[in-house]
């Protein structure tokens, strides 16, 4: 079958440092391993200039040949994918249009309602995507493919989840190949897959479920990744997509001690990790060796019952004694910690908890914060703001605004009101009079 891929970076002004989004590259390398014939549209080539409307002309006239379309989506381009499916079908377009990733994994449904889509790919596509596509093909049953959400006549028909797939050497090699030349700054790797958590506010679909590649397999396609990528990418620059990247403490250590021994040692690394694991001695001596290396730990609560409430599974305490360690260890310019506030259920006393954690991080312990405030993205938080705020629904998300919107901002966080929410962003602000910056987005 011939396929239509598009990334699922489109629709968003990316920042200065332009990272791969490596969804379509993955599905491309499984789906041209099957024997489909695929072409992959990057829309980062088309945002940097701001040129929507070249993107959907491209959209449609590369389509015209291909029996199906597939996009990656999340929640912040959903809005667009929305727009472009439309376009697609105001031009003729009549083969399958399929959707993957996070936001259509737990939004199927309402999607299949609302818009003129055929198929939704819950959760991994390795196995699922390709038993898809061949079921189309061929006429199969399509409720004998697990993990699909599906139109039928006026009915949406959910399969059971397909059973998430081993991290093995079988699995082919991303289509790196495909990426074009002088578009990102760092491209990403994927050497493991999903946590052992279960964070109210999180997203992702592999809660509670890790996998990883072993080290060998790992290392090799890290190799292979750098080989390919070291002449498309401005800057030696490589971003782990993992979740977790220590989840597997020995399996992570290794793998660094044998980065280390190659001129990998030389690039720029951004890990995941959770707070405990930085007591571990042997981690912090595998994080040293590389002085460009950058770990970015998910704390997001600053007070006990915000995070016993998000399910974090650490305390206030073992945030400063990890704070300390760190500093002993002279890893506070390599170690940073990333908090959200504005839960559905915080207040702006439980809020302004979370900030004095913070101060004391950065004025204390000289480590830099990332601030953000909490955005209704789906999870179960999301739900917990639906019971709160009747307004708020699926429908949210179909709008391009809702996440500049301070009307909708404002119903996302009902415990707070409008001169609250200045008088704590008031209190961000004075930060910087003192020289620190929380890095809270606009």
């Amino acid at each position: 079958m011939r396929i239509l891929l598009i990334n699922g970076g489109f629709g968003t002004e990316n920042d200065n440092n332009h990272i791969l989004t490596l969804a379509m590259y993955h599905i491309g390398g499984v789906l041209r391993e099957a024997g489909h014939f695929i072409e992959i549209i990057d829309p980062d080539l088309y945002i940097q200039d701001n040129n929507s409307t070249s993107l959907i002309e491209k959209i449609i006239n590369m389509s015209r040949d291909k029996e199906a379309v597939a996009i990656s989506v999340n929640t912040f381009t959903w809005s667009y994918v929305k727009k472009y499916v439309e376009e697609l079908r105001k031009n003729d377009y009549n083969n399958s249009i399929i959707l993957g990733g996070v936001h259509p994994s737990r939004l199927g449904e309402y999607l299949l309602k609302t818009t003129p889509i055929d198929y939704i790919v819950k959760g991994d596509s390795e196995t699922t995507l390709p038993q898809l596509i061949h079921a189309i093909e061929s006429g199969n049953e399509l409720t004998d493919v697990k993990g699909i959400i599906f139109r039928s006549g006026e009915e949406i028909v959910e399969t059971p989840d397909a059973i998430n797939r081993e991290f093995d050497n079988e699995i082919p090699f991303p289509a790196y190949d495909l990426v074009p030349s002088g578009v990102y700054d760092s491209f990403t790797i994927e050497s493991s897959r999903g946590c052992s958590g279960n964070c109210s506010f999180c997203s992702i679909l592999s809660k509670k479920c890790w996998r990883g590649y072993s080290v060998d397999i790992a290392v090799e396609r890290t190799f292979r990744a750098v080989k390919e990528m070291k002449d498309k990418v401005s800057s030696k620059s490589i971003v782990f997509t993992d979740d977790h990247f220590f989840e597997n403490k020995g399996r992570a250590i290794e793998i660094l001690d044998r980065l280390y021994k190659t001129d990998i040692s030389n690039y720029a690394l951004l890990v995941e990790s959770k707070l405990k694991v930085l007591k571990d001695e042997k981690i912090l001596n595998a994080i040293k060796k590389y002085p460009r290396i950058s770990v970015q730990v998910g704390v997001e609560s600053g007070y006990d019952e915000g995070l016993i409430k998000i399910k974090k599974g650490i305390l206030r305490k073992d945030i400063f004694d990890v704070a300390e360690i760190i500093l002993e260890n002279q890893l506070n310019t390599n170690v940073f910690f990333s908090f959200i506030i504005g839960f559905p259920w915080e207040t702006k006393d439980k809020i302004l908890l979370t900030l004095k954690t913070l101060g004391a991080l950065v004025c204390d312990y000289n480590i830099t914060v990332n601030c953000s405030w909490w955005l209704p993205l789906p999870s179960p938080e999301f739900e917990i703001l639906r019971s709160m705020q009747p307004e708020i629904d699926e429908s949210l998300f179909d709008s391009a605004t809702w996440m500049t919107s301070r009307e909708v901002f404002l119903k996302a966080h009902p415990l707070i009101n409008e001169k609250e929410y200045d008088e704590i962003n008031g209190v961000i602000e004075s930060f910087s009079e003192f020289g620190y910056d929380l890095k809270i987005p606009s």
